[in-house]
């Protein structure tokens, strides 16, 4: 059976018995942080409105565990799902690192969603 006559599980399933990666998401900012601690890591800058933003690898990750203690002060816990619905800002980015941190799973919502592709997904994520 050729790749373009696959069903989409039976693809997915292809891979099942590959290694599941070793290194997750906030574990890789962890290892950013402690292998280059004042290399930028975000730089945010020329959208009006929005004040700049440079973060090293260091300032990154304190904020990410921060968040992430804060999420899991607030009630989260790991598997929960977090919908996050908001433009593209540099808030976006810790939160995300600190959803990873925390063992969430982020459903992305798109600002542009008319009301009933909002109240879809919210339904359809069990966020």
């Amino acid at each position: 059976m050729s790749t373009n006559d696959a069903t989409l599980s039976e693809w997915l399933a292809e891979g099942a018995g590959e290694p599941a990666l070793e290194l997750t998401l906030a574990g890789a900012l962890a290892q950013a942080a402690a292998q280059w601690p004042e290399r930028e890591a975000v730089v945010y800058r020329h959208q009006p409105g929005l004040a700049e933003v440079a973060w090293t690898y260091r300032e990154l990750d304190v904020l990410v565990s921060r968040l992430a203690s804060a999420l899991h002060a607030h009630g989260y816990a790991p598997g929960d799902r977090i919908a996050i619905w908001g433009p593209n800002h540099p808030e976006w980015i810790l939160l995300e690192y600190a959803a990873a941190r925390a063992g969430l799973v982020i459903v992305a919502l798109n600002p542009l969603y008319r009301s009933r592709e909002l109240e879809f997904t919210l339904n359809d994520s069990a966020a």
